[in-house]
């Protein structure tokens, strides 16, 4: 039966539903990596006998190498499934975590299009949503406004039918069919929730 663990699991409604799906089939080990357990209020709610609630800061080598441990001792010396949604220091984690029998073995990180450089050039104008100068919350600049607006009448033309953002329940059953599907021969590829280049 597979095994995934899953970090940043009580970030956000879809990196919940990760959990919650994945969860719902019995034979499934889910290893929720959360940076703080007594937050993690919705993941205990759900109740299920398969998750597994382990408290691990990414950014913390110790907190990584308890987690690793951890899924190791639970799941029987391995795992199957890498999904990243916390954003950084994958490299330890594939190190840690999947450097074990699973079958699987794939690595998997969550970002938005804008994190697919292909597409964040083929906009144009959207490098200064995507790169800021830097992490200090600001409003955007009039020149700013002006290129997003630009940006959103791109994507009007090019999906007319785009009504808005999907449910995390539709997206996170999208991305999952995704991941069931990608290969060695997908390594280091951008792929969007439909499987290929589409973001929208």
């Amino acid at each position: 039966m597979p095994s995934y663990a899953i970090t940043g699991a009580a970030r956000g409604l879809v990196y919940f539903e990760f959990v919650n799906q994945l969860s719902t089939d019995s034979g499934n080990t889910v290893f929720a990596l959360v940076r703080n357990e007594a937050t993690a209020n919705k993941l205990k709610e759900l109740g299920r006998h398969n998750v597994h609630i382990i408290e691990a800061d990414i950014t913390d080598n110790k907190a990584l190498k308890y987690a690793a441990a951890e899924v190791s001792r639970l799941g029987g010396n391995s795992l199957d499934y890498l999904i990243n949604n916390a954003g950084s220091s994958e490299e330890l984690l594939t190190k840690d975590l999947l450097d074990s029998n699973g079958k699987a073995k794939k690595v998997v990180t969550v970002t938005s299009g804008l994190g697919d450089l292909d597409m964040t050039i083929a906009a144009e104008l959207v490098t200064s949503w995507t790169i800021p100068p830097s992490r200090k919350p600001r409003a955007p600049t009039e020149k700013e406004l002006e290129q997003f607006k630009a940006m959103v009448e791109k994507f009007r033309k090019v999906y007319p039918d785009f009504t808005g953002p999907i449910t995390p329940e539709a997206s996170v059953r999208m991305q999952l069919e995704v991941i069931n599907r990608i290969t060695v021969n997908d390594t280091g590829a951008f792929i969007s929730h439909k499987g290929n280049k589409e973001w929208l």
